[in-house]
């Protein structure tokens, strides 16, 4: 005779939650998408993301220039974001 021991376990709730992660993953993905696009179109800045006055006149400076051949040289302390513009075309 053998002798048989087990165990079992219900894994539909462990599914159901699995797949509403999976679900609720896929809508924050689309949304971010979705707001990333709303802030391009409604700041058009592409990837800055901000409001303030000094951010809208560096940008009007920018477009000021970015149809030019002009040089520009970005001043600042460490950690403002000037390496971001290197490399980078608006036109």
């Amino acid at each position: 005779m053998i002798g048989l021991t087990g165990a079992s376990m219900d894994v539909t709730a462990l599914r159901e939650t699995s797949e509403a992660l999976r679900e609720a993953k896929r809508k924050l993905t689309e949304e971010k998408l979705y707001l990333e696009q709303e802030i391009n179109t409604e700041l058009g800045y592409g990837e800055i993301i901000g409001r303030s006055r000094s951010l809208q006149a560096v940008m009007e400076n920018v477009a000021t220039v970015a149809g030019t051949d002009a040089t520009v040289l970005f001043a600042g302390r460490n950690g403002n974001g000037r390496s971001w513009w290197r490399g980078r075309s608006t036109g």
